[in-house]
């Protein structure tokens, strides 16, 4: 993912626990959809682990911004060759 897009959904995950924390208190003991909101609760904090893991061992935002500055300075390369 492209950081903005990664940290965006990162957010999200890690944000949205205490949230759902809060709805699962709002139903009674018998409701359906408590034991959805359990799983959910204990899905969203472990799928902000699992990203914030991968980031740090595949290292992606130092490889994105290694290939971008690369790749910017190639473009300059071009050009100057193509122009001289």
């Amino acid at each position: 993912f492209p950081i903005s897009i990664r940290e965006t959904l990162l957010r999200f995950v890690s944000q949205s626990a205490p949230v759902l924390v809060l709805m699962q208190t709002a139903l009674d003991e018998n409701e359906p959809w408590r034991m959805g909101f359990t799983i959910l609760i204990a899905l969203f904090p472990a799928l902000a682990a699992i990203i914030t893991s991968l980031d740090g061992l595949f290292q992606w935002r130092d490889t994105y911004a290694s290939f971008s500055h690369t790749s910017e300075l190639l473009k300059s390369e071009k050009i100057k060759y193509l122009t001289r």
